[in-house]
C-alpha cells in the first residue's frame, strides 16, 4: 500500500492516522489524498491548529479542517472541544462534516472546496 500524501508531515502514529484517513476515504467515495491535501492545507495535520489571525462567529477556526464555531455547533461539538482532541478523535467529525457531500465530491477540488463554499462542489471550473 502506497504511502499517503503529506504522512510524513504527521506527528502522531502514522499507520493508526493513514487507516483512519483511508477509511474515511473509502466511506466517502474519495481519494484518501485528496483527503489528506485538504487537511494538509487548512491545520498541516495539526489538530490543535488555530487561524487566530481572522476571528470567525466569536471564536477561531480549529483544527484538521479548521472548523469555524458555528459548523462545530451543528456537528454536536465546540471548537474548544476539536482542540483538546487528538487527530485520530477528530478525524471523526472531519468525517461528520463531509458526510452530506458524499458521492458528489469528485475530485481534490470538490474535497477542497467543501471546506469553504460547498455550493460550489461539482460544478465546472468557474471563470475567475
Amino acid at each position: 500500500m502506497a504511502d499517503l500524501a503529506f504522512i510524513d508531515k504527521y506527528k502522531g502514529d502514522k499507520n493508526a492516522f493513514s487507516s483512519k484517513v483511508r477509511a474515511i476515504s473509502a466511506d466517502l467515495g474519495i481519494d484518501p489524498n485528496w483527503l489528506m491535501a485538504t487537511m494538509y492545507k487548512e491545520s498541516k495535520l495539526n489538530p490543535q491548529a488555530q487561524n487566530t489571525k481572522y476571528p470567525v462567529g466569536g471564536g477561531y477556526a480549529t483544527g484538521l479542517i479548521q472548523f469555524v464555531p458555528n459548523t462545530a455547533r451543528s456537528l454536536g461539538t465546540s471548537t474548544s472541544a476539536l482542540y483538546n482532541m487528538d487527530a485520530l478523535e477528530q478525524l471523526d467529525y472531519v468525517k461528520k462534516y463531509f458526510e452530506p457531500y458524499k458521492n458528489r465530491m469528485r475530485n481534490y477540488f470538490d474535497v477542497y472546496i467543501a471546506v469553504f463554499f460547498p455550493a460550489a462542489i461539482g460544478l465546472e471550473d468557474m471563470a475567475v
